[in-house]
């Protein structure tokens, strides 16, 4: 860990206390944000930095929700695209990402498909362009434009700890936020749903997600570090993040966040890195204690409400009907929906319009793998089918690939329990296709680069 490392952190931490006091403005750095993504996309040669800032984008896209400091509300998915066009534009089109581009090619008929409803037919309720076209298509977009640009592009095990410290910069600010800007546990009623009062006054879904990522990149750095210094700050990280999340009672985000953790360590324990980096039990045995801490911790604040909240209980102890919240009803409403109209399905965005036409209610949905099903048919059904296959297609599949496995996870469990709400699945997914290497491949990688340009 480098030592400005230590004065990065500290500046997020002092960044989330500031803008929740009112000392900066959260508008002013949601703008300055922009304009760096703006600045490094025209200008940053090297496509590895510009991972890193797409990692910052990504993990600062809730906090910049969350205190509004936001023009549109997919700007970082938009930010995300744009840095992922600027990687493409310097390394250039591959013959490993063609799966991809078949998978963009596959989202278009759908986006087609809701014009010529809208042309055909004027009775239909009119879907609005960036509120409905855009939010539902602008994450699968996003997601294919990183996948070609990263597929199979060399990453050290030093850049890959980079990625996760840039990611985990604006999740501390995050977290800091939530802490000061949220009253006194003490008088909040803790009941057996998502609290929005420990969630930074924000989707409580949302901030799970982002903190559950935000785990694992602290456990990581955690597990990677050499320096004893480092582990303690990390491992302080990971308490506060993990505690945190547990007291939002959003489980999705949270659970796939220890998903993570725990597939990270078996496949680091069967890789060369157990002998490389002298890992041994007793890591495992302290993060699972600082995990477990967290979470006792929380459930006492809750006075075991948030037990209850894991357990599928009510208030009152009793058996809750659902566990999902409604969102497995939710998912097979638009499985039937794809098979009222399998070739072509709803079009973008009209999934939501069929739910209100059929039940009087408008619901978004909670499940991408549902939304491509219900809106883009059978193209849907196959791009789905790329997204979960082009990967062993592409031999990343191996157990010296430490971060395929948990990055996949993230992608696949958040895309179930929160669709692509956030730039993160989108954004995670891509770098799981990162290709791990050693310095010397890197080094004839980034030659060759230099003299195509």
């Amino acid at each position: 860990m480098k030592r400005t490392d230590y004065l990065w952190i500290a500046a997020h931490v002092a960044l989330g206390i500031l803008i929740t006091k009112g000392g900066v403005s959260a508008k002013a750095f949601a703008w300055g944000l922009t304009a760096f993504v703006f600045l490094a996309a025209a200008g940053f040669r090297s496509w590895k930095n510009l991972t890193y800032v797409t990692a910052y984008v990504a993990g600062a896209e809730v906090f910049d929700r969350m205190t509004q400091g936001l023009y549109f509300y997919e700007s970082h998915k938009y930010m995300a695209a744009l840095l992922f066009g600027a990687i493409i534009l310097r390394t250039g089109l591959r013959w490993v990402s063609l799966p991809y581009l078949i998978y963009l090619l596959l989202l278009m008929p759908g986006i087609f498909y809701t014009y010529l409803l809208e042309a055909a037919d004027p009775s239909y309720i009119h879907v609005h362009l960036r509120k409905d076209i855009l939010f539902n298509i602008s994450g699968p977009v996003t997601l294919g434009m990183g996948a070609v640009a990263l597929a199979k592009m060399p990453f050290r095990m030093e850049d890959f700890k980079r990625l996760l410290f840039f990611l985990l910069l604006p999740v501390i600010t995050t977290t800091v936020y939530i802490i000061v800007h949220t009253p006194s546990l003490k008088e909040i009623v803790f009941r057996t749903s998502a609290n929005f009062a420990t969630s930074g006054g924000f989707g409580p879904n949302q901030v799970a997600t982002i903190l559950g990522l935000g785990m694992f990149a602290s456990f990581a750095l955690f597990w990677l570090s050499k320096e004893r210094s480092a582990k303690i700050v990390y491992l302080l990280l990971f308490f506060l993040i993990s505690y945190r999340s547990f007291l939002t009672f959003s489980r999705g985000g949270t659970m796939t966040g220890i998903a993570m953790i725990l597939i990270f360590a078996a496949v680091s324990r069967m890789s060369r890195y157990r002998r490389e980096e002298g890992k041994n039990g007793l890591l495992i045995l302290v993060s699972l204690l600082i995990l477990v801490a967290g979470y006792y911790t929380a459930v006492e604040i809750s006075g075991g409400m948030l037990y209850n909240r894991y357990a599928g209980l009510t208030a009152s102890g009793e058996k809750k009907e659902d566990y999902t919240s409604g969102r497995w009803e939710l998912f097979l409403v638009e499985v039937e929906d794809f098979l009222k109209n399998p070739f072509t399905g709803a079009g973008v965005g009209r999934a939501k319009i069929e739910r209100y036409k059929d039940f009087g209610i408008r619901i978004a949905t909670h499940n991408e793998i549902s939304r491509l099903l219900a809106e883009h048919g059978l193209f849907g059904l196959a791009a789905l089918l790329i997204l979960l296959f082009a990967p062993l297609w592409l031999g990343l599949v191996t157990r010296e690939n430490l971060f395929f496995y948990p990055f996949y996870v993230f992608w696949l469990f958040t895309i179930f329990h929160s669709s692509m709400r956030l730039s993160a699945p989108a954004v995670i997914y891509a770098f799981a296709l990162l290709w791990p290497v050693n310095e010397r491949l890197s080094a004839t990688f980034s030659h060759n680069q230099s003299g195509a340009s």
